[in-house]
């Protein structure tokens, strides 16, 4: 029943939400579907910079470069208007003069 149902959904001869509802009735696992989710996340990086506009930068960089070897396929809708909070901290005495080799 499973597999007719899939193929039925395939040829657009019932929809998903239908056959999903006699799958439900049977007992019988869902069909899958394709998903697209949006996260609204909080994320706390500390990292060195000049300004607060270089530390949202560069935080951004950091996780666009993370989630590149994410097993999902994934991307991020930055909005500038969405930069929630950048605290300025001490000084970075491990980060060289800008410029100069590490």
């Amino acid at each position: 029943m499973w597999q007719a149902l899939r193929e039925a959904v395939s040829e657009h001869d019932i929809d998903i939400d239908a056959a999903n509802r006699v799958m439900e009735v049977v007992d019988l696992p869902l069909l899958p579907r394709r998903w697209q989710v949006r996260l609204t996340l909080t994320v706390l990086a500390e990292l060195t910079a000049g300004t607060s506009d270089d530390a949202f930068d560069a935080a951004e960089a950091a996780i666009e470069t993370a989630l590149a070897g994410a097993e999902i396929e994934a991307r991020i809708e930055w909005n500038g208007n969405e930069r929630d909070n950048a605290d300025p901290g001490d000084l970075d005495p491990t980060d060289p003069w800008p410029g100069c080799p590490r």
